[in-house]
Order: structure tokens, then C-alpha cells, then sequence
């Protein structure tokens, strides 16, 4: 009976917390992680900081619609409500930039995409989804971007990417151009082995109180 009660209370908790059904989740390290299954799901990292004395806020939505073999398209929505526009925002495949094997154009004329490109005074990044002439460029700015863009890796899900970063443009009253790091807003989801030990624990408490509400022989004479 023992067994069979900390089995249930394992499948419980795994039918509430577990994230397998979940399509894109944040691990323990703060990187997106790509699954197949669960769709449509969204992520939100925000871009949040002080650049040249102008306080910046943006968030970049991001969300897996389908997935073809090792195509994946995403929608994104790019915006700031911030004294400063915006011209793009850019991430790395975790393993190596090779993990990407192909890059399409998003559906919004406002916006294209490259690969290995650099964003100036940050860093190099394996994707940059951008407006204007290039990503470092500051024309072709706004407020908000909305489209979709189709990435194709090397091999299938799990796909880790990471070093999110945006960048603006018109910043304040001096009009200066800069980059932000992105932090996912999502918790991190917890490694297995940390699940494991949840679950070793609830079942120990479990049999602790089963013992406790057993009563003794003394009690039953």
C-alpha cells in the first residue's frame, strides 16, 4: 500500500508541475530550451536597464508555432514603452553556431534576419532579428515589431539557445544607440535530478504519517 500511495502522489505531482508538455521553458541556467511537443508555448525575456542615463525597458515575446523536421518557426513580439526605440534583438545556439543550419526571412517587412553578426560594443551573436539596413544599424527603429521567422538546426529537440540580447536606438535626449542582456521572466524550470529528490521527499513524508496514523498494539487491547 506504501507503494502504491507514494506512486500516486508521484503521478500527481507530476501531472501538475512536470514540464514535458511544455514546448519552451527556462532551465536552471537561465537558457531557453526547445522541445517539440505542447504547442503553441511563449517565453518572455525582458531587456531591462540604464543606458546613458535613460532608464530602458523592453520585453521580447517569443513563441513556438510549428515545427517541420528540424525547422522551427517562432512569432515574436518586440516592444518598449521606453524614451527610445528599438532596431533588433539577437541569441546564440548554446552547443555552437554550426547548430544552425538555416535562417528564414521574418514575415514582417520591417524586420530581416542574419547570422553571425555582431551587435556594436556587445557581442557577436549566432542570430540577429533586426530592422533597417543591418543589426547595428539605427534606422528602420520603432516601438514595437511583431512577425515570424523559421530557424533550422542541425539535429532535432531538446535545442538550447542563449545570450539573449537587445538593442536600441534614439535612446533619451542624446539619441546614443546601445545593447541590454535579455532575462527570462519565466521561472527556471527545475533539473530532473531536482524533481527526483521532490518526489523522494513527499514519499517520505508520506510514509511518515501512514506510521503515525497507524495505532499501536497497546492502543488496540
Amino acid at each position: 500500500m506504501r507503494c502504491v500511495a507514494i506512486a500516486a502522489i508521484a503521478a500527481a505531482t507530476l501531472c501538475v508541475a512536470s514540464p514535458a508538455a511544455a514546448a519552451l521553458t527556462i532551465n536552471s541556467s537561465g537558457n531557453l530550451v526547445i522541445t517539440s511537443g505542447g504547442l503553441p508555448s511563449s517565453v518572455t525575456y525582458d531587456f531591462n536597464g540604464t543606458l546613458f542615463g535613460t532608464p530602458l525597458a523592453g520585453s521580447l515575446v517569443l513563441t513556438e508555432n510549428s515545427v517541420v523536421g528540424n525547422n522551427y518557426t517562432f512569432g515574436y513580439t518586440f516592444s518598449t514603452a521606453s524614451n527610445a526605440n528599438l532596431v533588433g534583438f539577437g541569441f546564440d545556439a548554446a552547443a555552437n553556431a554550426a547548430a544552425i543550419t538555416a535562417a528564414s526571412e521574418p514575415s514582417s517587412d520591417a524586420m530581416k534576419i542574419a547570422r553571425n553578426v555582431i551587435f556594436p560594443g556587445s557581442q557577436t551573436v549566432d542570430v540577429c532579428v533586426y530592422s533597417g539596413n543591418n543589426c547595428s544599424a539605427a534606422n528602420g527603429q520603432g516601438k514595437s515589431f511583431n512577425g515570424t521567422f523559421t530557424l533550422t538546426f542541425a539535429s532535432g529537440a531538446p535545442i538550447v539557445l542563449d545570450n539573449f540580447v537587445g538593442r536600441y536606438a534614439s535612446i533619451g535626449i542624446s539619441g546614443q544607440s546601445g545593447e541590454l542582456a535579455g532575462v527570462p521572466r519565466t521561472p527556471p524550470v527545475p533539473e530532473p535530478a531536482t524533481w527526483a529528490m521532490m518526489l523522494l521527499g513527499m514519499g517520505a513524508i508520506s510514509v511518515a504519517m501512514r506510521r503515525r496514523r497507524k495505532p499501536s498494539i497497546a492502543q488496540i487491547a
